[in-house]
């Protein structure tokens, strides 16, 4: 395990623990912790003190500062609780974020779930489409510059890039690149949502519970349309009907969402083909051709 191996690496994290609390931190236990498929994970212990940390080796410049920045943004709220970051870092090839240790559970009251993520999604934000900069969602930068048009926003620079990219790779669509942004638009540019937060990258695996109430982790934050939260949690299997419920008795959602859905979805799908390979070709061409019909 790199972690206890590496001497030097494990003092940086300690240090930077320490200044970042005022404390004199120390690793008496790094045990390693699973369900993530990026990064490795750990939790810390000390006498006193427990964290959460995740390491990664040749990741990509600012990689867990803008997973840090997207936790702050979540918290500032005060909706919905999210890790409390602590510190980002570097050594040498190392990049490392300390996050408050949580005890989490895949089960709780799913319809305060949905109240608080609705009240996410409703909090001010005075803010344009997109984000301060560009981050990333898994491995992939995820596109951000300021647009004040929701069908441009998402049409360019989440279908648009996604596209490029799966071109870049060698795939090809049954339906040509420009008629399937072309397509995104036409069918959003009526649509102009509300500014939310959106958490970015909602699915079951990024949700959980303490023993006291729900959180949001592994955010791709950025300022858009609250129904991208929605359908993601579509994608892969539904969340609990508690949760859909809770979230409409706050924030309800009309019924035009069921024809936007699928071309949300399309930019996870085309995220996942460019991240996992070609079994996602196939719903992203039936997607495709269905809006394009």
């Amino acid at each position: 395990m790199i972690l206890t191996k590496n001497k030097y690496l494990i003092t940086t994290i300690n240090n930077a623990i320490s200044v970042a609390t005022n404390s004199n931190f120390h690793t008496i236990t790094a045990t390693p912790t699973y369900g993530g498929d990026i990064n490795q994970t750990f939790k810390l212990k000390s006498n006193d003190q427990q964290f959460f940390l995740k390491l990664q080796s040749g990741a990509p410049f600012n990689w867990f500062q803008q997973e840090f920045n997207g936790l702050l943004a979540i918290r500032a709220t005060q909706t919905i609780d999210a890790p409390k970051p602590i510190v980002v870092s570097e050594f040498e090839d190392y990049q490392f974020l300390v996050l408050e240790y949580l005890q989490l559970t895949d089960t709780g009251d799913w319809h305060q779930y949905g109240e608080q993520l609705a009240n996410l999604h409703k909090a001010q934000s005075n803010q344009q489409y997109g984000w301060v900069e560009d981050n990333y969602i898994g491995h992939t930068i995820q596109k951000n510059s300021r647009r004040d048009n929701w069908a441009e926003f998402f049409a360019f620079q989440r279908i648009g890039y996604q596209l490029e990219l799966a071109s870049c790779k060698g795939y090809t669509l049954a339906i040509p690149n420009q008629h399937i942004i072309n397509s995104v638009h036409h069918h959003l540019v009526e649509h102009q949502p509300t500014v939310s937060l959106v958490h970015g990258d909602l699915w079951k695996g990024n949700m959980g519970f303490t023993i006291k109430e729900p959180v949001l982790f592994d955010p791709a934050c950025y300022y858009g349309d609250r129904e991208v939260d929605l359908a993601m949690t579509e994608l892969f299997g539904q969340l609990p009907e508690q949760f859909y419920r809770g979230y409409h008795t706050v924030y309800p959602i009309d019924n035009s969402y069921q024809q936007r859905k699928p071309i949300y979805n399309l930019y996870h799908l085309l995220n996942h083909l460019n991240l996992f390979g070609r079994c996602y070709l196939c719903p992203i061409n039936n997607i495709c051709t269905l809006i394009s019909s």
